[in-house]
């Protein structure tokens, strides 16, 4: 079941005047393996009596997790495509702008 049909279902039994306990043992009697948790079914009901009407996701700022995406893959390449693990260590150094040290060659 989708996170959004529960919060529906709970802002159902919050608009009907149930109590979140009353809420978290009618969604376990129909959905058994699928019901939320009773922190969730509290949670959402404490956002209903604070006033929030939606469903959804809030908006969130910051950079979204795919843009990254391109990276895993370059580094996954050169890994897999690179004999040794010196010059493996080394390109990824220059990729990604990482001063070498080679302190530790004497």
């Amino acid at each position: 079941m989708d996170k959004n049909y529960f919060r529906s279902l709970i802002k159902h039994y919050f608009l009907k005047g149930k109590t979140a306990k009353e809420t978290k043992e009618k969604l376990d009697k129909y959905y058994v393996a699928n019901a939320p948790s009773d922190y969730t079914v509290k949670y959402w009901f404490r956002e209903f009596r604070g006033g929030r009407n939606s469903t959804t996701d809030e908006i969130r700022s910051g950079r979204p997790s795919d843009n990254i995406g391109f990276y895993f893959i370059k580094i996954n390449y050169v890994i897999n495509t690179t004999r040794y693990k010196l010059i493996v260590s080394n390109k990824l150094c220059r990729f990604l702008f990482i001063k070498i040290k080679r302190s530790w060659i004497k």
